[in-house]
């Protein structure tokens, strides 16, 4: 059986190198990862202003998998 492994998306901005080497190591072990590093303004784009200047980083991490 040859099954074509889910896949991970990590979108992040502002997350040093040395973190994202981590987490894509984690998630490569039982997935095929999809790395996109946006602009802060694209990350946020459609957020409140407010709320997007509180953060100097942000990760969002998509898992193909139900939860339950």
């Amino acid at each position: 059986l040859n099954e074509k492994p889910q896949t991970v998306s990590l979108r992040y901005y502002g997350i040093s190198p040395w973190e994202i080497e981590v987490i894509y190591n984690i998630f490569n072990e039982k997935f095929e990862v999809i790395q996109e590093e946006t602009e802060r303004d694209e990350y946020f784009k459609g957020w409140n202003k407010g709320a997007r200047e509180e953060f100097v980083s942000a990760l969002t991490i998509t898992i193909p998998l139900p939860f339950s």
